[in-house]
């Protein structure tokens, strides 16, 4: 009975502060939305629910996953002690570094259960108005501190109602499995300056087209083109097939590469093609300028595991050293 009472109030307190005191041209609450949560509590506040448990029981109230690290909404919950001694929680919810809005909730007799109750219900409906899901306390994880008690995974009820915004209907929702996000693709153009590729230093042309199968991987196909350059009446360059696997990092890539290609040489009286493979590293800075354009700043060593000479009247002038190494810049695409 108490679970019910409290889900009510909270649910009065959500619908009222559900948009977050936000702009009418920036409305906030959004159907299907999930959203990272961080949670700051003092120590006069630590009966308050963690992280933890406060998205716990946020996932319980909307009968699916709505907190999700990666997503791009967030929900600052602070709780702490308000006028005339009553504890209060205030919610700011921002996307990226624009802010949303900001909510304060009080509770009158000091009691972090139920203002913890409020707050995740208030969460629940201005990520998805329509997930709402009433459930009896015995089925909902503790909203205690999960440092603790470890609070179990949230599981749907059979019959438990779902509150929409139209009031019509009452039919329970299962939670949804947990999602890797969906694929995205990517490719990248640039130019970078190579030293150990040919026999001078060189420039080229990278480009490349790939999958973000998950938000920590990537794996991308690039074609790679040094300008010709020359020692001794002779000239060489490269041209090669590159293979991709990077991890990221925030805006860092770490990637390994696996490189096929030919080295060409040439004279005034003859020329070669040599086979070409070599395995090495990237290290890759990767900065969103407009969405779904940015740039990248990458660092790749290659060494080749077919060594290649460049010959001239019979007599050797370069071979292939034991690592080359390239600096480049590209402009980037990542879309749905």
């Amino acid at each position: 009975m108490r679970g019910l009472l409290v889900c009510g109030v909270g649910v009065g307190l959500a619908i009222s502060i559900a948009a977050f005191e936000t702009r009418a041209d920036e409305p906030v609450n959004r159907a299907g939305s999930t959203a990272r949560l961080r949670v700051a509590s003092p120590a006069a506040a630590a009966s308050c629910p963690d992280e933890l448990a406060l998205a716990r029981r946020v996932d319980a109230r909307g009968g699916r996953r709505l907190v999700d690290p990666d997503a791009t909404l967030t929900v600052d919950v602070a709780f702490g002690d308000g006028d005339a001694g009553a504890l209060i929680a205030t919610l700011k919810l921002t996307e990226g570094d624009r802010s949303l809005g900001e909510r304060t909730i009080a509770a009158r007799h000091r009691d972090c259960a139920a203002l913890g109750e409020a707050v995740a219900v208030a969460i629940a409906v201005a990520l998805d108005p329509d997930a709402l899901v009433v459930l009896p306390d015995a089925a909902l994880p503790p909203i205690t501190s999960s440092k603790r008690e470890p609070a179990p995974e949230p599981t749907p009820i059979a019959g438990a109602s779902r509150s929409s915004r139209t009031g019509g209907g009452h039919r329970p929702k299962p939670a949804a499995p947990e999602s890797l996000g969906p694929v995205r693709a990517r490719a990248r153009i640039g130019v970078l300056g190579a030293l150990g590729a040919a026999p001078a230093e060189t420039g080229g042309l990278v480009a490349g087209v790939g999958l973000r199968l998950i938000e920590s991987f990537s794996l991308s196909l690039e074609g790679r083109a040094d300008l010709p350059v020359g020692r001794e009446a002779a000239v060489g360059s490269a041209f090669l097939g590159e293979v991709a696997p990077c991890a990221h990092v925030g805006p860092f890539a770490p990637c390994a590469l696996f490189a096929v290609g030919a080295f060409r040489g040439a004279s005034a009286v003859a020329s070669q093609i040599t086979p070409y493979v070599e395995l090495g590293a990237r290290a890759s800075l990767e900065l969103e300028l407009v969405r779904p354009w940015g740039a990248a700043l990458f660092f790749d060593g290659l060494a080749p595991l077919t060594p290649t000479e460049l010959r001239l009247d019979g007599a050797r002038v370069w071979r292939s050293p034991p690592v080359s190494l390239a600096l480049g810049v590209a402009a980037t695409f990542e879309g749905p």
